[in-house]
């Protein structure tokens, strides 16, 4: 088992400027995921760029192929969340929100209810907003989340 990684959905991500702020301060080391499609001409050099070919879900399935126990996860794809859940990996949004076995199965309901929506032609319904009570802060929970990830490899050694 190597040093934990923070892989980000580069394709599903808004937050590649900050996130490496982060793993940069925190030591991590960070993996930026994504189709030729999304180029970044600004990216970090500390950040390391996987661009893969275009493709359904192909930055996806780079990511999944590449994390481990340990590492953390940042996308806004509920469905790639599922899968790095099941992997018993970390996984977050790029607003602060963890995914959580918990949650999941309702994100994953609703995702496919604005599918369904949107092929039948139903404008998206206000599915309202996240309680505030429930938004963290990406900057200040990022660390803590990386720490603690830190702290499951130390003890699963």
């Amino acid at each position: 088992m190597g040093n934990m990684k923070v892989l980000v959905d580069g394709d599903a991500c808004n937050k590649i400027k900050s996130i490496t702020r982060i793993c940069r301060k925190e030591n991590a080391e960070l993996h930026v995921y994504h189709d030729i499609d999304h180029e970044y001409e600004d990216m970090d050099d500390y950040a390391q760029e996987h661009v893969v070919m275009v493709g359904d879900n192909s930055a996806d399935y780079a990511i999944l192929s590449a994390c481990q126990h340990g590492d953390v996860v940042i996308t806004r794809d509920a469905g790639l969340a599922a899968m790095v859940l099941a992997m018993n990996v970390a996984c977050l949004n790029d607003n602060g929100r963890e995914y959580t076995e918990r949650d999941i199965d309702n994100m994953l309901a609703d995702r496919y209810m604005t599918m369904l929506e949107q092929e039948n032609g139903i404008k998206k319904l206000d599915r309202g907003k996240w309680p505030r009570t429930k938004k963290k802060n990406f900057d200040t929970f990022l660390p803590k989340v990386i720490e603690r990830e830190r702290q499951r490899l130390i003890e699963a050694v």
